[in-house]
């Protein structure tokens, strides 16, 4: 027979009601289950997951590669171990986001059990459940790239239980995990003086010592992470950061309130001042806040903990607001173990509250209900790319990010008409939109208008001489134009920037060919097949020889 092994620290399922178990996996089920029909999204799930060279083997450059930003190992490898039994069916990667979330939600269990010091688990059930259906999640489990958000969080609440049990050993394993799934596990540093806190013990020099280990990690992890994150560190003042943070922590807190009208973009694209009334109430808000953690620092300990809580464990957040060269001010994922903050204070709210059983049962499933009903709805906007992108125009018009993606997603479906709409309509919003430039000079080209498309390739160059795929239609231009010396540098160019692009060798393999060196393009042909594997083109021509 064989023996599940689970930490001996981990209540037994008759403490806590087998019941209160059984209800996380069945309403985590009936709020998401339409999503195992869900396609992959066009927004980093390419580059994550389907078109990810390191996804395809056990290849352990995975923890020397940033993706491009973050460091993510750990989630790379659960990415590497489905496509290996799996290979590319959505279904379960989903369905693997979607038990991730519930043992998430099983562990909040335990941890709430014990921040409350109560032998009763209502009050940590309604904690459990109101974290399996808020809507402010539905980003995370639904999204197959926010694996990294679900398995560090996964990971991090291990650790944190760990903890809370005195598991030294167990504690440090499972936050080694958090830190190589993402590193904003390094949060769970203070969190741990935050329940030291909670619980009253002192600040001394022994419970400082005691996670000098933690410490030594996060300071190593947060050096990796850092190389991933200049650029987007210098892009912004510090009074902009600090507009921007206060917005964004105003925002997170309103939502988890009012979860309507979310959104996977938050753009932002008018002047960061003060003066401005987006910011002037958001930093108002801000302040009224930290005087709220100032004045329950000595008067009410359970209330700083669930607000530093939120506070520490959201701040990694604030380093990403601008991305290539866009700011964003807020994305929903970024609130999941924030979110724990927040519902420690309703349950302590409501415990306090001395309402009646009955009472609080019957409002916890009138929110529960209310919740779920709005995950359910959300959730379907992420069932394709379209729906999605079209979903955050109707809500930010100026996301020229969505034009993008949806004419590159029209060029692909052949609806050529619409691909230019969008993408003319991007660069309207953006002039500087190398992608754009880029699929709209392809089409062009395509269109027999081989002047107009260069200049857009060129264009695309110009803005952004690191993006492989406009080096690569220059190749194929200029390969269409009998220049094969200029076409060869281009696509060689591009295998430079980035040497896992299966159809820059594909296309390099076609000039050699022209050229009469067949021996080359049988070897850029194989190494095609290498990265992309069952590439029907590439296939073709070996079978030609």
């Amino acid at each position: 027979m064989f023996k599940l092994l689970v930490p001996r620290y981990l209540p037994a399922p008759r403490s806590l009601g087998v019941v209160g178990f059984l209800v996380v996996i069945l309403v985590a089920g009936a709020v998401y289950y339409p999503v195992l029909g869900f396609d992959f999204i066009n927004l980093d799930d390419p580059q994550l997951v389907y078109q990810n060279y390191l996804v395809r083997s056990f290849s352990p450059k995975i923890f020397t590669t940033y993706d491009p930003e973050l460091y993510i190992p750990l989630t790379l490898l659960t990415y590497q171990i489905e496509h290996a039994f799996i290979g590319l069916q959505p279904l379960y990667y989903h369905l693997v986001n979607l038990i991730i979330h519930g043992a998430n939600a099983m562990l909040l269990l335990c941890i709430l059990r014990k921040l409350l010091r109560t032998d009763s688990w209502l009050l940590p059930l309604l904690g459990a459940l109101i974290f399996v259906v808020h809507p402010l999640h539905t980003e995370t489990v639904v999204w197959v790239s926010a694996r990294k958000d679900l398995l560090s969080g996964f990971f991090f609440l291990f650790a944190l239980l760990s903890y809370l049990h005195n598991k030294k050993k167990a504690g440090i394993l499972f936050f080694v995990l958090a830190l190589l799934s993402k590193v904003t596990a390094i949060t769970l540093i203070p969190v741990l003086f935050l329940v030291d806190f909670l619980q009253g013990k002192p600040l001394t020099r022994a419970s400082i010592t005691s996670k000098l280990p933690y410490m030594a990690l996060g300071t190593v992890f947060s050096g990796i992470a850092l190389g991933g994150k200049t650029e987007n560190l210098s892009a912004l003042s510090i009074a902009e950061f600090v507009l921007l943070a206060c917005k964004s922590v105003i925002f997170y807190l309103q939502k988890l309130v009012v979860p309507t009208d979310l959104s996977i973009l938050y753009p932002w694209t008018e002047p960061i001042v003060l003066l401005s009334f987006d910011f002037m109430l958001p930093v108002l808000l801000f302040l009224v806040v930290v005087l709220m953690l100032v004045f329950t620092w000595q008067h009410k300990k359970d209330v700083f903990f669930g607000l530093a809580f939120f506070l520490v464990t959201l701040a990694p957040s604030l380093l990403t607001f601008s991305k290539a060269g866009d700011v964003y001010f807020a994305s929903d994922r970024y609130a999941y173990i924030p979110s724990i903050g927040i519902i420690y204070l309703l349950l302590i709210w409501i415990a306090q509250s001395r309402l009646r059983s009955n009472t609080v049962m019957t409002l916890g499933v009138i929110l529960l209900i209310t919740f779920g009903v709005a995950s359910r709805n959300h959730s379907q906007v992420w069932r394709n790319s379209e729906v999605l992108f079209l979903d955050v125009l109707t809500k930010y018009p100026q996301a020229h990010i969505s034009e993008e993606n949806l004419g590159h997603l029209y060029l692909m479906d052949g609806r050529t008409e619409e691909a230019v709409a969008h993408l003319e309509r991007a660069l309207t919003l953006k002039s500087t939109s190398f992608a754009a430039h880029n699929n709209l000079g392809f089409i062009r080209m395509m269109q027999g208008q081989y002047r107009t498309g260069l200049a857009h390739f060129q264009a695309s160059i110009e803005l952004n001489s690191a993006y492989a795929p406009a080096h690569v239609n220059v190749g194929v231009w200029h390969a269409k134009q009998g220049d094969y010396a200029i076409a060869e540098q281009a696509l060689k160019n591009a295998i430079e920037l980035d040497p896992y692009m299966a159809q820059a060798y594909f296309n390099l393999a076609g000039v050699y060919l022209k050229r009469g060196d067949d021996v080359s393009a049988k070897a850029f042909y194989a190494k095609t097949l290498e990265l992309e594997p069952g590439h029907p083109d590439a296939i073709r021509q070996l079978q030609t020889w």
